[in-house]
């Protein structure tokens, strides 16, 4: 479920942080000249700046930019699809940052803009509505999120096979919002629904579906359905270690998930080889930041 738009609340197997070198010191858009400045080299310059700083952890100056691309890109592009994309880099920005009262707000701004310009069902509305759902689903607003997962699962449906993997984020999203508030049999049935979605359109040994085995052995282990959740946690493993590598950190979390499964069925001595193997992964990974930008800018 690698794409471009990241967000959000996808699982560390579903969303691959890309480790970015950047250089101590931030590229600052060139002063001003007595030269004439192109408007639209000087907002894409602001936008990718912008991503520099907050490559390197400058917030501050990050957000200035940001809000100064968004500035520029009015001046040239006011009814633009490019406006709409660079309000969803500053939404994104403060998504990240975690204001979020700040990102929904430009989210909401971006998504008039795009209804707008290409209808309130296209498909250029569906990642947007997907940042709305996240930010309402990390504020306790489940009705709220769960009406725009809806909304946005909607708008893929109608493209048919083509957009299965665009399915993907939402479905998984969705599933953790029933699971979180307490609807099982939904959540089991949207998890059941996001397996077979992921096998089609990534296929059967895809990375994409050991996230929804994963979450599904995980509802059926808090359960105790001991013996529904094991198969496809060691199906989940299986498949993780031979496309991603027996030390990824993907494998590790599914090995503590599979250790709390043997615990509880009275196998401590497997559950300690797993936690230890986890624990030896985790230690050999190179650290990241989470707020690092996962994306190169055009």
């Amino acid at each position: 479920m690698d794409r471009s738009r990241m967000r959000r609340l996808a699982t560390p197997a579903a969303a691959l942080l890309l480790t970015i070198c950047a250089c101590a010191k931030v590229e600052r858009p060139p002063p001003e000249t007595g030269a004439a400045v192109d408007p639209k080299t000087l907002w894409q310059a602001k936008l990718k700046a912008a991503r520099r700083a907050e490559a390197v952890d400058e917030p501050r100056h990050a957000e200035r930019l940001y809000q100064e691309a968004v500035s520029e890109a009015e001046k040239l592009l006011p009814d633009d699809e490019r406006l709409a994309s660079c309000l969803n880099r500053l939404g994104e920005f403060y998504q990240r940052r975690g204001k979020l009262p700040e990102a929904k707000a430009v989210f909401h701004r971006s998504l008039a803009m795009v209804e707008k310009l290409f209808g309130a069902e296209s498909k250029e509305a569906a990642p947007i509505l997907e940042n709305l759902a996240a930010i309402a689903q990390k504020q306790n607003n489940y009705a709220d999120a769960e009406a725009l997962y809806h909304r946005e699962i909607g708008i893929w449906e109608k493209f048919g096979e083509a957009a299965n993997a665009d399915l993907l984020f939402p479905l998984h999203n969705l599933a953790r919002l029933y699971a979180d508030t307490g609807r099982s049999k939904k959540a089991e049935a949207t998890l059941q629904r996001g397996i077979a979605v992921a096998e089609k359109a990534k296929g059967k040994e895809s990375a994409d579906v050991t996230v929804f085995l994963d979450g599904l052995a995980e509802l059926y282990r808090e359960q105790s359905r001991f013996n529904d959740a094991e198969p496809l946690y060691r199906r989940a493993l299986e498949i993780r270690e031979k496309k991603l590598g027996k030390n990824h950190p993907d494998v590790a979390q599914l090995l503590e998930h599979f250790a709390a499964l043997l615990n509880k069925t009275g196998r401590a001595g497997e559950a300690a080889q797993m936690e230890l193997r986890a624990q030896m992964i985790l230690a050999a990974q190179p650290k990241s930041d989470p707020r690092t930008p996962d994306r190169d800018d055009d």
